[in-house]
């Protein structure tokens, strides 16, 4: 998820680890070795020592490694932030090994879309931290959305019918597409991702996150490139 320089030779790596969850373990003299760096992204067989919640890397193999580039990157360094955001050390989140591994394959795949592929993850990263969001449910009342209402988004209560509510508003018909995971339409995007990033703030705090600041950075670096050469 992150590495960092630990002394003059090692790294210090933060893992998601199959049924541990966030590991923090040093890798020793790995910096005076070229090719020898663990890499972002990549899946291990590793072996760790070590009793305290500092562990060593005794072993590491690589298993699958996928080159992210463009969007798929900032995408990923996304996920990886909001995990370390999000997660305490040593607690395992039900199912989180298994999601962040299909975020990561979807985004390394070939000509991906990276939205629906985040919108999900973090939908799945709500519900392992205990937090049930429905797509197709008025928090009020508890009862289906209907196509034609508009909807607004409450923190700690979720989608609640509000024609006169101030802020953003949501088609009852969009969200239901959200609900059943499709996000074709630009109207589907643009609500999940206002819906999810509203959802997670509280969680995340209001501390900016980097990735999105790095994606800012690069958008805004792309138009003035663009801008010249036309």
């Amino acid at each position: 998820l992150h590495r960092r320089a630990y002394r003059e030779t090692s790294l210090l790596l933060d893992l998601l680890v199959q049924a541990q969850g966030r590991l923090t373990a040093i890798a020793k003299g790995v910096r005076r070795k070229p090719g020898h760096a663990p890499e972002p992204f990549t899946r291990y067989r590793i072996a760790l020592a070590g009793r305290g919640s500092l562990k060593t890397v005794a072993s590491l193999e690589m298993e699958q490694q996928f080159r992210l580039a463009g969007d798929a990157l900032y995408a990923g360094m996304y996920v990886n932030e909001l995990l370390m955001r999000t997660s305490r050390p040593s607690e395992s989140l039900d199912g989180m090994f298994e999601a962040y591994g299909g975020v990561i394959w979807d985004l390394g795949a070939d000509g991906s879309d990276v939205e629906p592929a985040l919108r999900r993850f973090e939908l799945h990263l709500l519900h392992a931290l205990g937090y049930e969001l429905s797509f197709d449910r008025d928090g009020d009342s508890g009862s289906r959305l209907e196509p034609g209402v508009m909807y607004h988004f409450e923190p700690g209560k979720g989608l609640c019918s509000g024609r006169h509510q101030a802020g953003s508003q949501f088609r009852g018909s969009t969200l239901l597409n959200i609900a059943t995971g499709n996000f074709r339409s630009r109207e589907a995007r643009r609500a999940a991702k206002c819906i999810l990033r509203e959802a997670l703030e509280p969680i995340l705090g209001y501390r900016p996150l980097k990735s999105r600041e790095l994606l800012l950075a690069r958008s805004l670096a792309d138009g003035v490139q663009e801008r010249a050469a036309t």
